[in-house]
């Protein structure tokens, strides 16, 4: 019973890294009676070999008009060629697709962890106006909001100066008692 310190500290770190918050962002896309929300990497990587234009889909899953468990792919325009297209938003499960022009959502990132031959892009977080130009004449606004997820609490110096003294004790107090047990 000796070796419940060691176990302690264990789990402490691990209760300590489950603090631990990846980034990602809320995205919500509002327009033409639809709504759709979806959570997206603040920053990815694709292969160098595609055209300057375009950058390969990002496949997401959210809700779309409140119904959950939906598959979407997003294909950002980095704005190179000038196309004035910033998204082509598809709605894989329902088949519905639409072409968002507006500002470039994405600018070039540096992440030191990328493969060689992979660029980075980080992807913009804010409120955006979109527009879709349909064939059916008048174009259509749509709203993209992108906010950073809410992040756990980080605890304070104090908190885990607490929780260290709280499993000293703990470790001591049954230490005691099984050299209690192991004299009698």
């Amino acid at each position: 019973m000796r070796n419940i310190l060691p176990k302690l500290l264990v789990l402490a770190a691990t209760t300590l890294s489950l603090a631990a918050h990846a980034d990602t962002l809320d995205a919500t896309l509002i327009g033409d009676s639809h709504t759709f929300v979806f959570t997206l990497p603040s920053q990815f990587s694709f292969p160098d070999e595609i055209h300057l234009v375009t950058v390969p889909p990002i496949e997401t899953t959210g809700t779309a008009d409140g119904v959950a468990n939906q598959t979407f792919d997003l294909t950002f325009f980095t704005g190179i060629g000038d196309t004035g297209e910033s998204l082509i938003f598809s709605d894989i499960t329902n088949g519905f697709s639409l072409t968002l022009f507006g500002p470039i959502l994405i600018s070039p990132g540096s992440d030191p962890t990328a493969p060689a031959g992979f660029l980075t892009a980080d992807v913009a977080t804010g409120t955006f106006d979109l527009t879709e130009l349909s064939g059916k004449g008048d174009p259509i606004d749509y709203t993209l909001t992108i906010a950073p997820e809410p992040s756990a609490p980080t605890p304070e110096p104090s908190t885990l100066l607490l929780l260290g003294t709280g499993m000293i004790g703990l470790a001591t107090t049954i230490g005691r008692r099984v050299g209690r047990v192991a004299r009698i």
